[in-house]
């Protein structure tokens, strides 16, 4: 068996949590068949990184960015996303109706409509799985899962 353990940011406006897992020591990784003393010095690490001020300011810059990305309409991520079997299409209209709900139609708003689902679903007892939507709104705001970029077609 295996835990991770990464960097949670909290944003103060919302009852969400995203996961954090962009930069190198920022997570680690402890198996219970690792005998050695390595993951403590990890953990101890992750947990420091967390709480460092150059580490979330680069978080804090990351959300900002994130304010001015207009996606009035996020149906092509979310189609986009569920073509990689990273949601289900109940997944797809939870989130396309939190971020509806939320009037807030940017890419900010639109990682909060994902963790949004993240804590419907811990309130549901379904951990794992609300886990899962943490990371992949942390993972969206690193750009993990951004729409590809086709060269435009002159006719």
């Amino acid at each position: 068996m295996e835990s991770l353990a990464c960097s949670r940011l909290y944003r103060v406006k919302c009852s969400n949590g995203a996961l954090i897992e962009l930069d190198r020591g920022q997570s680690a990784s402890i198996s219970t068949t690792d005998l050695t003393s390595k993951w403590k010095n990890e953990l101890s690490h992750v947990i420091q990184r967390s709480f460092d001020g150059p580490g979330v300011d680069t978080d804090l810059a990351r959300f900002r960015a994130t304010i001015d990305q207009m996606i009035v309409t996020p149906y092509e991520l979310l189609c986009h996303l569920n073509a990689q079997g990273l949601i289900d299409v109940n997944e797809q209209c939870d989130i396309q109706e939190a971020f509806d709900q939320a009037s807030d139609f940017s890419m900010y708003g639109f990682i909060n409509a994902v963790t949004q689902v993240a804590h419907r679903l811990r309130k549901n007892d379904e951990w794992t799985r609300a886990f899962y939507f943490e990371r992949l709104g942390g993972e969206i705001l690193r750009g993990d899962h951004n729409l590809p970029c086709y060269d435009p077609v002159y006719l």
